[in-house]
C-alpha cells in the first residue's frame, strides 16, 4: 500500500526564507498488521546547488498518541543525506509518526561581469 503526499509549501510568516513542514501520517490510529513498517521520505533541494539550496533547520520525527494527543518519544531518522540536487531525510516507524521538517532556502544571485 502506497499512500503519496505533494504539498504546496508557503513561507513562514515573518521569514519568507524559511518553510516548514508537520504532518501526521499517514493518518491517526493508523495500525500496521505484524512487523510491517511504514517509510516516510521527505527530499527538498540540498545545499550541492549553486542556484538554489537549503538549510535543514530541524528534522525530527516522534511517535503520536492518538488518545491524548500529544506527540512522545523520538523516532530516529534512517537516512539524512544529499543525493545530487536533493536532500532526503526518512523515518521508519510502526504507527502514528508526528514529523516536522523547518528549512531555510538560500538564494545566491550572480553579478553580471
Amino acid at each position: 500500500m502506497t499512500f503519496e503526499y505533494e504539498l504546496a509549501l508557503h513561507p513562514m510568516e515573518g521569514n519568507p526564507s524559511n518553510f516548514e513542514l508537520t504532518l501526521l501520517a499517514p493518518m491517526p490510529s493508523f495500525r500496521l498488521a505484524g512487523q510491517a513498517q511504514i517509510t516516510v521520505l521527505v527530499d527538498i533541494p540540498s545545499s550541492n546547488s549553486l542556484a538554489i539550496n537549503s538549510q535543514v533547520l530541524e528534522a525530527v520525527g516522534h511517535q503520536f498518541d492518538p488518545a491524548t494527543g500529544i506527540a512522545t518519544g523520538e523516532v530516529p531518522k534512517v537516512v539524512e543525506q544529499d543525493y545530487g540536487l536533493r536532500k532526503i531525510i526518512g523515518w521508519n516507524w510502526q504507527s502514528d509518526l508526528f514529523f516536522r521538517v523547518h528549512y531555510r532556502y538560500q538564494l545566491f544571485s550572480f553579478k553580471k561581469w
